[in-house]
């Protein structure tokens, strides 16, 4: 699961050709529909983009969400210690001061959608079970518990068929195959809920091996993961030097 700031947003909200639909906190107090009902564009949330266009996503979207409380927090300060001195400032400071101003807009966005993802993903049960189960498949233990998520994930979750197949990836990755009493009951469930039409996407990741049966042997992930240094256990996620941050 994806853990920078643009990717934890496109887990929990979705993005979709450079726009998130942020849900409103309260309906708004004007535009309602008759009988006081929000419209129906009230009730779907207003799109914000998020793209490079906008210079702090730009500088932020990459961090891993552990960082970006502080680095809002340490932007709004800054400002605001702007503020108070511009008593004491030059006409030309001044006229670089309010050009800033225009970035307030766009810093209270991004501290509006950074706390509304933080409160989501603590909260949601779900969004932290999945990150157990994949740090215990890292980890090298829990094969069994996550084959089972993952048909909860399907069945009872309704989950979609690109999450549930990420899971069922990373079990064949760290497994060296699905376990076989896990396969078919798997391979079954896809192809029942997702329909027909998922058969070729199921082929296609097969051949390409990222999920496989497992038929024995032994499992190279332990020695491959050493070796490699493909996870990372402490991590300094403001001053990251290894590309697990995004995940960690």
């Amino acid at each position: 699961t994806q853990l920078t700031y643009e990717g934890l947003i496109d887990e929990m909200l979705g993005i979709n050709n450079g726009l998130v639909e942020v849900p409103y906190s309260a309906p708004p107090s004007s535009g309602d529909s008759a009988g006081g009902q929000p419209s129906g564009a009230a009730r779907k949330g207003r799109k914000v983009p998020l793209n490079s266009s906008d210079v702090l996503f730009r500088e932020l979207r990459d961090v891993n969400f552990g960082s970006i409380g502080p680095k809002l927090r340490n932007k709004t300060l800054h400002m605001r210690e702007e503020y108070k001195e511009i008593n004491s400032r030059t006409f030309s400071e001044v006229h670089q001061f309010v050009k800033k101003l225009n970035i307030m807009p766009v810093l209270d966005r991004h501290t509006e959608l950074a706390s509304m993802i933080q409160e989501k993903s603590a909260m949601d049960e779900g969004f932290l079970k999945r990150l157990r189960c994949e740090q215990d498949l890292l980890d090298g233990r829990g094969v069994d518990a996550a084959c089972e998520y993952a048909e909860e994930l399907m069945f009872a979750e309704r989950e979609s068929m690109e999450s549930v197949l990420r899971l069922i990836a990373l079990v064949s990755l760290v497994n060296s195959g699905v376990p076989k009493k896990y396969f078919d009951s798997l391979r079954w469930g896809l192809l029942h809920l997702y329909g027909f039409e998922s058969l070729a996407s199921l082929q296609s990741i097969q051949a390409s091996g990222l999920i496989k049966k497992y038929e024995g042997g032994r499992n190279a992930f332990p020695q491959m993961k050493k070796a490699f240094k493909l996870v990372v256990d402490e991590m300094d996620d403001a001053n990251p030097t290894d590309i697990s941050y995004v995940y960690s």
